[in-house]
């Protein structure tokens, strides 16, 4: 009789703990993908934010005129951010977000703004960039040359410095480095 307890005890155990675990793992299930889309959308809204601050900082600095400069520090925990100086355009990419902050395949200009915010569907995931686009505005470069430099996901903060050479031709020419 005391054997037949025992052998009760450990099989409600074994079956409580199989219960438990299924219920957690279900949780999680439906958790984490919502959890990732928070943390999506949370990356696209400040680095909207910060693109806001460099156009500003763009715009002062253009304003200003020659020898002006400024400094945005930005923080890139996901995606990229491309300075094509060949283009004249400053490009953040996220490539695998669980969140749309846009009509996917659509072209929208944020109000208030220059930026443009494209959004396209990868499969289940979406693709997201936000553009700032200075063609025929400005001549941008990077450390005084028509390059493009990719600046990648990093612990630490970058500090861009955007800085007046004052007129090419008919354009002002704003010059980036990093310090």
């Amino acid at each position: 009789m005391i054997m037949k307890k025992k052998g009760q005890v450990w099989v409600e155990t074994v079956i409580y703990t199989l219960i438990g675990l299924t219920l957690i793992g279900l949780i999680l299930a439906f958790a984490t993908p919502a959890i990732q889309k928070q943390k999506d959308r949370i990356t696209i809204e400040r680095t909207t934010e910060a693109m806001i601050t460099l156009q500003n900082n763009i715009a002062t600095v253009k304003l200003n005129g020659p020898s002006d400069s400024k400094e945005s520090a930005l923080t890139i925990s996901r995606g990229k951010l491309t300075i094509n100086s060949n283009n004249e355009k400053i490009t953040f990419q996220i490539e695998d977000s669980s969140y749309a902050p846009s009509e996917p395949g659509i072209n929208t200009e944020l109000p208030g703004t220059d930026l443009l915010m494209l959004t396209e569907k990868k499969g289940k995931k979406f693709q997201t960039k936000i553009i700032l686009d200075y063609t025929e505005k400005l001549n941008i470069t990077y450390m005084g040359k028509d390059t493009e430099k990719v600046i990648t996901p990093a612990a630490a903060p970058y500090l861009l410095i955007c800085e007046n050479l004052g007129k090419t031709g008919s354009l002002t020419q704003i010059n980036f480095y990093m310090s």
